[in-house]
């Protein structure tokens, strides 16, 4: 398989920019191009989900792809790392939890997911994060890098045997192989000069479309904050989308193919997406919006609104009936399919704000589940959602943390164990100068199991 290991090492000439730019070229025949050939015009690309691409040399026609190959080659060693791990371990009541803090990392970890064989992945930022690993005590990580900028992913699923993951102006990723390589996604246009004996009226009209066909796959000024699948589906093809700021894509190929549904989202950001059925998929975000699909996202309906100054984080099921979603320092739950929500009762110290990060929420079965808020506290529930408690505020577990941030979490309902991402703020001792706090900034994974 070929994932993002060719790359331009030739330049252009000039007379080759004024020849592709020359009135004879419009009038060479179109062709869709799906491959990077040879120079004899033989694919190079034989595997056939790879996502097309323009010809690298193609002269005689104006093809544009979505998406570039990412400005740090993967053919190249300085998008890999491997790096170390602070191993900490810690007893809370029946629970021993693991911390892995990836030294100096300097970043944080969006969302995590695990696969059946225990392998964790884990996407974040800056510059577009992977990062691969297990729950070992002396566990050394891969991270890889797909930007040299502060993008950031936002969130990162499984289905089946892909990975996908998203974020920064709506990019994105895939992997076929368990992170090992990952594609950017990217759809190839025709531009309207290499059409032929087009007036400059048609000319213009067809560069709007043509530009306003590459917007509405992208994120615009923002970025796409959550991806779903249809895990209940027992076709091969399966139903996705991908929510974010006033835009929802979907897919009807397992995400080889993604175009944007006509839904009025005006000033609303989708936070998160998810199937709580086979065709029936819920998303929520801000200004109190909850929306769903009985399609498998195709069409959407907007549900009541039980808070409309409400900034909806989270929403997850583990039946088709029962369900919770949670943000603005608060959680409602339903029993019956979204009819009827009824708000949780939060049983937290006085001390404890939650503001408006009851960042995730996720079902271990149907009495129990898990939430985390971006400050650092864990949340639990034995009564199906009815009242919460705190199970662990981390950053009072260790003296030297100066601020832990959760972001992400995941339930392996088979082995019971949950697993959550974020970024860790810690008072480094060795690197005491002076006897003045040194802090140092590294992301983390967290597990615990009964």
């Amino acid at each position: 398989m070929q994932n993002l290991k060719f790359k331009t090492d030739k330049m252009i000439p000039l007379l080759f920019l004024m020849l592709l730019f020359s009135s004879e070229n419009y009038a060479e025949e179109i062709k869709l191009v799906k491959r990077v050939v040879d120079e004899e015009g033989r694919p190079i690309v034989t595997d056939p989900l790879a996502y097309p691409r323009c010809y690298q040399y193609e002269y005689t026609e104006r093809c544009t792809d979505l998406r570039s190959i990412p400005d740090i080659d993967e053919s190249e060693s300085e998008n890999k790392q491997i790096v170390s791990s602070k191993f900490k371990k810690w007893q809370i009541g029946p629970y021993k939890m693991h911390m892995y803090s990836i030294i100096d990392s300097m970043n944080s970890y969006s969302n995590v997911t695990v696969n059946s064989a225990g392998k964790i992945f884990a996407a974040g930022g800056p510059q577009l994060q992977f990062l691969r690993g297990e729950d070992q005590a002396d566990q050394t990580w891969e991270r890889r890098f797909y930007s040299r900028f502060s993008d950031s992913f936002r969130d990162i699923k499984q289905i089946d045997q892909t990975l996908f993951a998203v974020g920064t102006s709506g990019v994105i990723y895939r992997s076929r192989n368990f992170g090992e390589n990952w594609e950017v996604f990217t759809q190839i246009f025709i531009d309207p000069y290499s059409y032929q004996d087009l007036k400059q009226p048609e000319i213009e009209e067809k560069w709007h479309q043509f530009h306003e066909k590459i917007d509405d796959l992208k994120f615009k000024y923002t970025e796409a904050y959550s991806i779903a699948f249809d895990p209940f589906s027992s076709t091969q093809q399966k139903n996705g989308v991908v929510v974010g700021y006033e835009k929802i894509l979907h897919t009807s190929d397992t995400g080889q193919t993604w175009k944007k549904l006509d839904f009025s989202l005006k000033d609303d950001v989708l936070q998160e997406a998810t199937f709580s059925e086979k065709d029936h998929v819920w998303a929520v975000g801000t200004r109190g919006t909850v929306i769903k699909s009985v399609d498998a996202g195709q069409t959407w309906t907007k549900q009541t609104v039980l808070n409309p100054q409400a900034h909806w984080l989270s929403i997850d099921f583990i039946n088709p009936k029962k369900g919770c979603l949670s943000g603005s320092g608060e959680i409602w739950c339903t029993e019956n399919a979204g009819v009827d929500w009824q708000k949780s009762k939060l049983n937290l110290p006085k001390s404890l704000e939650m503001g408006d990060r009851i960042m995730r929420l996720r079902w271990m079965d149907t009495n129990e589940a898990w939430a985390i808020v971006t400050t650092g506290q864990i949340l639990k529930t034995v009564d199906g959602g009815k009242n919460w408690s705190l199970f662990a505020n981390m950053n009072q577990l260790d003296p030297r943390f100066k601020q832990v941030q959760l972001w992400g979490l995941f339930i392996d309902r088979s082995h019971k164990k949950i697993y959550a991402s974020g970024g860790l703020l810690v008072n480094d001792d060795a690197k005491k100068s002076d006897k003045k706090d040194v802090f140092s900034d590294s992301g983390i994974i967290l597990t615990w199991q009964k």
